[in-house]
C-alpha cells in the first residue's frame, strides 16, 4: 500500500478496486470456512486416523484412484470428440465454399 491507500501489484501498477474487494471477500470466506470446520483440528484427526489404520487408508486411496481412471478416460473421450467434431465442422464448412467458388 502506498500513502494514498491504493494497493499496488508487484509491477507497481494499482490494482483495480474490484479485484481488491474480491480478494478481501475471498480472505473473509477462507476465514469463515476455517472457523466453521476447524481445519487444523480436522486435519490432525485425519492424520491420527491414517496413522492408526494405514492399510485401510491405503485401500481407500487405491479405490479412489481406480474409480477416477474411468472418469478421466470418459472426460478425455468427450474432449477429443468435441475437438474432432469442431475441426470436422471447420474443414467441411471451409472446403465447400472453396470448391463452389472454383466453378
Amino acid at each position: 500500500m502506498n500513502c494514498n491507500g491504493a494497493i499496488r501489484s508487484q509491477l507497481g501498477k494499482p490494482i483495480p478496486q474490484t479485484f481488491d474487494a474480491l480478494g478481501r471477500r475471498f480472505v473473509v470466506f477462507g476465514q469463515k470456512m476455517n472457523g466453521r470446520f476447524d481445519l487444523p483440528k480436522t486435519v490432525n484427526s485425519l492424520k491420527s486416523f491414517a496413522n492408526e489404520r494405514p492399510v485401510f487408508v491405503l485401500l481407500l486411496a487405491l479405490m479412489a484412484t481406480l474409480c477416477a481412471i474411468p472418469i478421466l478416460a470418459f472426460v478425455c473421450f468427450v474432449v477429443a470428440t468435441l475437438g474432432f467434431t469442431f475441426m470436422g465442422f471447420i474443414f467441411v464448412e471451409g472446403k465447400f465454399p472453396v470448391l463452389s467458388a472454383g466453378h
